[in-house]
């Protein structure tokens, strides 16, 4: 019983602090989404969907051709971005409006959603000049 209050206690914390927790693994949903497993604490863990802050990403699942190319590359950036040697750790203090938890994601401290925004950018100029050569 003292586990699940244990249990209760952290995912509490989660919701209300800006806490950062270690994740055990993770799926890439989209350039700016991943569901994650993250340490609760006393072998607790808990799978959260956290939409990265800074950024959005062209959307993968749209009818436009040029931004769902932009959005694969954003989603196979991030993949190659998260596989590092070494702790992936989450930073969140709330949910956005769709339920998931805004956040920040470090690979051994290094700020993962600041290297997006920079890839995001130049993206956004590559997509802006090829829409306007059509």
């Amino acid at each position: 019983m003292s586990k699940r209050i244990a249990a209760a206690f952290f995912w509490l914390t989660l919701s209300s602090n800006l806490s950062a927790y270690e994740i055990e693994s993770y799926r890439v949903i989209d350039g700016d989404t991943i569901s994650a497993r993250v340490k609760l604490g006393l072998n607790t863990s808990r799978t959260i969907g956290i939409r990265m802050l800074g950024y959005n990403s062209p959307e993968i699942r749209n009818v436009d051709r040029i931004e769902k190319m932009y959005g694969r590359r954003s989603t196979i950036h991030l993949k190659s971005l998260l596989q590092c040697k070494g702790t992936l750790d989450v930073t969140s203090t709330k949910r956005g409006k769709y339920g998931r938890w805004l956040g920040t994601v470090y690979c051994n401290q290094i700020n993962i959603n600041r290297l997006m925004i920079r890839f995001e950018d130049a993206q956004k100029i590559k997509m802006h000049d090829l829409r306007n050569s059509i």
